[in-house]
């Protein structure tokens, strides 16, 4: 017990030397280390944001809309959206990065490509 409490203040800690502790979503943003960090660790990175906050676009049977397949990544917070832009470039994808608006307060930044 007293080492998943220990575990917990250190995670905390952790979490606050990064910077992001207390942060709105709009502002936050991942350290910008990941940015150094090996290929591999950054792919790993990528994978976990685009499994929380990614899709993918195709089209459907019947649409009549042509839509190229793709990848998208949605974030309120635009530095977000450009350092997640930055890391696929590192890979060579070509991403674009635009504003939707949303159904709340804030506007989405969507990060496209393929």
């Amino acid at each position: 017990m007293k080492g998943s409490i220990a575990l917990r203040k250190s995670g905390k800690d952790y979490i606050n030397s990064l910077g992001i502790s207390g942060q709105k979503s709009a502002t936050k943003c991942a350290p910008d280390f990941v940015a150094h960090l090996s290929d591999e660790h950054v792919l790993a990175f990528l994978a976990g944001q685009f499994m929380t906050d990614g899709g993918f676009t195709t089209r459907e049977p019947g649409e009549k809309k042509h839509t190229t397949p793709g990848v998208r990544f949605s974030t309120v917070s635009r530095r977000q959206a450009e350092f997640f832009a930055q890391l696929c470039r590192r890979f060579g994808l070509r991403v674009n990065v635009r504003m939707e608006p949303r159904t709340k307060k804030n506007e989405q930044n969507i990060v496209t490509g393929k």
